[in-house]
């Protein structure tokens, strides 16, 4: 039969409630089962095309969650090319880069000039630019910046903390790790210096 009209529907209603007919074979059941029928059927379309769509939506989801991750790559990608790499010198080659800097008030090609022909920077800087056979590292170092190489004994200590972060991880207590990091790498440094 299908699903009646709302008007219909409550008509018929009254009815049975009014008269009582509840006989099997009653068309006023006939077509009020009819009509729970069809709106169960329409009730399963919905509930199917609302499952699909909540498909939908997670996988849309998931493909805009993708796209972010690529996107984000791709950027790290661009800054990383953009970027020009900072040359990392040790701390005495980067006090000569400070001293020529100054002492050329701030002219680079005068710096890079006294660095190829060593003028006025230590021994020791001589020997490592020397060593890297490429004094376009100077160059570089002095335009695009540069960090200075950690101490042995900052790395000691990066060592030793990441050793006691690893064996004895309670996040609640940072401090406590870097503090026996310190001990620990003093206590090393102290000990190779006086068995050295």
């Amino acid at each position: 039969m299908g699903r009646m009209k709302d008007r219909d529907f409550h008509l018929v209603k009254r009815r049975v409630m009014e008269d009582g007919c509840y006989e099997s074979g009653s068309v006023l059941v006939k077509g009020l089962i009819g009509h729970v029928e069809a709106i169960e059927s329409e009730l399963h379309e919905v509930v199917a095309k609302f499952g699909q769509s909540e498909k939908n939506v997670d996988r849309l989801t998931e493909n805009v969650a993708q796209l972010q991750k690529e996107n984000m790559s791709m950027l790290e990608l661009i800054k990383k090319h953009e970027a020009p790499a900072k040359v990392v010198l040790p701390q005495y080659v980067a006090d000569d880069i400070k001293a020529r800097l100054k002492a050329n008030r701030g002219m680079f090609y005068s710096a890079i000039h006294d660095f190829v022909h060593n003028a006025g920077i230590s021994p020791r800087t001589w020997h490592w630019v020397n060593s890297h056979v490429d004094c376009n590292l100077i160059a570089t170092a002095m335009i695009n910046g540069y960090t200075v190489e950690k101490s042995k004994e900052e790395r000691l200590r990066e060592g030793v903390y990441g050793l006691v972060m690893k064996w004895w991880s309670d996040p609640a207590e940072p401090q406590l790790h870097e503090d026996l990091a310190n001990k620990v790498t003093d206590f090393v440094t102290k000990f190779h210096a006086e068995n050295a």
